[in-house]
């Protein structure tokens, strides 16, 4: 049940952070998206940390949102992912799998 509320967490983020995005390309409502995945993620989170310690919960919604996100950036939006860029992915991805191995 954790791991789904934490990978609910993730997604809703991602989803709402791409709504973000969409609404400078004039549409509307894509804000009312967006603000119906952060009402659910903080809910998410919020259950998610009765069973998971803060500093986990934060470096994997972080660094899994921000992997996540570039991705998405890149493959909708047609960002640049260049190799400095991926690396720096992949740093914080071992850092949450370290994080996470510590514990």
């Amino acid at each position: 049940m954790t791991v789904l509320l934490m990978l609910s967490v993730v997604l809703l983020d991602v989803t709402a952070f791409t709504c973000m995005k969409l609404t400078q390309a004039g549409r509307q409502w894509p804000l009312l998206v967006m603000a119906v995945c952060y009402g659910l993620e903080l809910f998410c989170q919020s259950l998610a940390l009765r069973h998971v310690r803060l500093g986990t919960a934060y470096a994997l919604w972080g660094g899994a949102g921000t992997a996540l996100t570039a991705v998405v950036g890149a493959v909708w939006f047609r960002e640049k992912l260049n190799g400095w860029k991926a690396a720096a992915l992949a740093c914080t991805v071992a850092g949450v799998a370290g994080l996470n191995l510590a514990n």
